[in-house]
């Protein structure tokens, strides 16, 4: 009986389902049925110059360049541009406060978002196709109910609000132009388009009704996109978000009548695979929308926070600032919780998969198990950060510390009482809120070095370090067929003594700004000047004991790189990191050659003529030194070298992680790459590439334990100078 009961059970699974699918029922909840009216919509507004949407298959889909709808989103770029081109000319001799620059981040957003869509329009159709191929093998399942009036539901929440709020925006503007001009519609519409919303384009042209009438529809335009980009993210990550469910649906029947067929269960892991390449290629076409959705969301969060500090009088304005923040909320926790059900529905496979019955656990369970335990399958921007639920919590604990900050920097500069009083209650209930396997190898050993290394990928930035006094090794010039002896580290030696020179000059210019402190009373600049110079004494105090196990770093890389001679070469990591080497330090020569003009531009406004210009310049530049100490010329030399010497050491630090980041990435390639390129391979070629990769995986705990302190000194130099230059940025 037992037997045939499992025939039975095999037969039903096998064939389709009781309930008849029609052809209808697949056509309606494929991706190009259900992205049609969104898509449409996104045409009439000039994004997404596709052709065939309306088509029933991705095969209708076309993208040409010689279009009406292309035409159209060109001149709606370029209109986003001009207008972009002619505020900034306007912002920089208008800008008062951190909120003058929202209007700015607006029209960045707009192009950027205008260019991306252009961008996926010429992808479209084989991202389509893709996805077709995916729904064709998966036509047996249970078809996802539903998925067109979900996401219809979706469209008309969003739009609606955001209709709303911008409706209200612009009544409230029309009314307040239509009051200030006693009635006169003529002059109203003039005010409203010359002197309150375009005032920066129509101060360069001559005014015409129907020029603002074509910027009005820009803004409009603008403002659909701003919003559409979390709705597209939204509706993506739906439509996936359905498919990843006929797997967990179909996965529990198994489990529930106990079928045993191995076959079956091959299937069904096999589908799933698919579907995380999928999800792979959604990652490859989205994670630019899914960065910038989240970036001007968390922007936009915080200036409306921070405006609401701003008492405000008029009952339309505290209704529209609520509506706005509502739908900034409502968008930004939409995408977390959409975006987060492509990770909690491949939990769910899992939680199933884990607890089927003893009897029909299997060496395909089994494998769909390890599958769903080493693959990740989660929407992720740019793999800076993966969209789960806790998201959320973690985005809110950012904007409330981000928020601290602001307020805590401008609480001086509200002027009214009122304003204060805000701002202090706001940030008493923040901070309520708020509360609430190593390699050893002996040193001395002789290693011949193995082409292409490390050592030569990373020789044109060592060079470059030893001239700016860190790093002080000798040897490190040789070339890859010599050995490793060649290259040492001595105490005794010119490069030490420049390299010591370095960090007294560094570590005594801190102190000297310490000093200046104590004297003259805190100022958060000297703050800024003095972590400047510690941290970067620091770093090339670091430099010293890295030299010092250079050689032992270059022999662990040694055998790894012995070891992995018959992976393809990784020649392309010299020119990387080369190139790599040379942008850092042109921006950076580029940021210090600002920085001393804009110290000689200071310096030329002083009226002090009783000094030499050179003296006042280093008066300026130096102000920790020479106002406890007297001017001389020498002096000045020395302070402006080592003032050079810690810039480049600022600069190097991250690049230094840079690079060594690269050359791990790359074995970790090349491993990839074997296993990609192999086939019909042994037990024997599985034990030598877990081997490697153990090897590259113990290389990178080692290279962790060398380069744990510059990385701390990174992350915390770059997280103190972002929040001074907010912080200068508002003043």
């Amino acid at each position: 009986m037992g037997v045939a009961r499992e025939i039975l059970d095999y037969a039903r699974l096998r064939r389709p389902e009781k309930r008849k699918i029609s052809k209808d029922d697949l056509h309606q909840n494929t991706l190009q049925a259900s992205m049609k009216v969104p898509i449409i919509l996104m045409q009439i507004f000039g994004f997404f110059p596709l052709d065939g949407i309306c088509g029933p298959t991705y095969k209708s889909l076309q993208f040409r360049w010689l279009s009406l709808k292309l035409l159209y989103s060109v001149l709606s770029i370029v209109g986003y541009t001009f207008n972009f081109v002619l505020y900034c000319l306007h912002l920089s001799s208008h800008i008062e406060n951190i909120l003058d620059i929202n209007a700015l981040f607006f029209h960045i957003e707009s192009i950027i978002m205008a260019m991306l869509f252009l961008h996926l329009a010429t992808k479209w159709s084989r991202f389509v196709k893709q996805w077709h191929n995916v729904e064709i093998a998966m036509k047996n399942y249970e078809p996802p109910r539903n998925l067109k009036r979900k996401i219809s539901i979706t469209l008309i929440v969003f739009l609606g609000v955001a209709l709303v709020e911008h409706g209200m925006m612009v009544i409230n503007r029309v009314v307040l132009c239509f009051k200030f001009c006693h009635g006169d519609w003529y002059a109203a519409w003039y005010e409203y388009f010359a002197n309150r919303t375009f005032y920066d384009v129509f101060i360069v042209v001559p005014y015409r009704g129907w020029g603002g009438a074509l910027l009005q529809f820009l803004i409009v335009q603008k403002t659909f996109i701003w919003n559409f980009v979390d709705i597209f993210v939204v509706l993506i990550s739906t439509c996936f978000t359905v498919r990843l469910k006929q797997i967990t649906i179909k996965a529990t029947s198994l489990s529930k009548t106990q079928v045993t067929d191995v076959y079956i269960w091959k299937n069904i892991r096999e589908d799933y695979i698919k579907l995380s390449k999928l999800c792979d290629s959604i990652n490859d076409h989205l994670s630019w929308f899914i960065m910038i959705s989240y970036a001007t969301n968390i922007y936009h969060i915080l200036s409306q926070l921070f405006s609401s500090l701003k008492p405000k009088e008029d009952v339309f304005e505290k209704i529209y600032f609520f509506i706005s923040f509502f739908l900034l909320i409502m968008r930004i926790t939409s995408v977390c919780i959409f975006g987060g059900g492509v990770y909690d529905e491949k939990a769910e496979i899992a939680k199933v998969l884990t607890s089927v019955p003893s009897s029909v656990y299997n060496i395909e369970v089994e494998r769909f198990i390890t599958h769903l335990a080493t693959c990740e399958m989660v929407l992720t921007g740019k793999n800076f950060f993966r969209i789960t639920r806790n998201l959320i919590l973690q985005i809110a604990s950012a904007i409330v510390s981000y928020e601290l900050v602001l307020i805590q920097f401008n609480l001086k500069d509200f002027k009214n009482k009122t304003l204060s009083q805000n701002a202090s209650e706001t940030m008493r209930v923040l901070r309520k809120i708020r509360s609430n396997t190593s390699l050893t190898i002996e040193q001395d050993d002789p290693i011949t070095i193995a082409t292409p290394t490390f050592h030569e990928s990373i020789r044109f930035a060592l060079v470059m370090a030893q001239i700016f006094g860190i790093m002080p090794l000798y040897g490190t010039t040789v070339a890859t067929t010599k050995k490793l002896q060649d290259i040492k580290f001595e105490w005794v030696s010119l490069k030490m003594v420049f390299a010591l020179f370095h960090i007294i000059g560094t570590l005594a210019a801190g102190v000297f700004c310490m000093l200046k402190m104590a004297l003259h009373g805190f100022v958060i600049d000297e703050t800024a000047i003095m972590v400047f110079y510690m941290m970067n004494g620091f770093c090339a105090i670091h430099y010293i004991y890295l030299a010092a196990k250079w050689r032992t770093i270059l022999k662990e890389w040694t055998c790894v790189e012995i070891s992995m001679k018959s992976y393809r070469n990784a020649k392309n990591v010299k020119r990387i990191n080369i190139f790599t080497t040379v942008v850092f330090m042109f921006f950076g020569i580029i940021e210090h050659t600002l920085y001393i003009l804009s110290a000689v531009q200071t310096a030329s406004k002083c009226d002090n003529f009783k000094k030499h210009p050179v003296e006042i310049y280093f008066g300026c530049s130096f102000p920790h030194y020479f106002t406890l100490l007297s001017y001389n010329h020498w002096a000045a030399a020395v302070v402006e070298f080592s003032n050079f010497l810690a810039t480049f050491t600022w600069n190097f630090t991250d690049l230094f992680i840079i690079l060594i980041s690269i050359s791990l990435r790359e074995k970790f390639n090349q491993i990839s790459d074997k296993i990609r390129q192999s086939k019909n391979v042994h037990d024997k070629f599985w034990k030598t590439i877990r081997e490697d990769h153990l090897k590259v995986s113990n290389l990178t705990r080692a290279m962790d334990s060398h380069i744990a302190a510059i990385v701390l000194f990174s992350f915390i130099n770059n997280i103190f100078f972002l929040c001074i230059q907010l912080y200068n940025s508002i003043k």
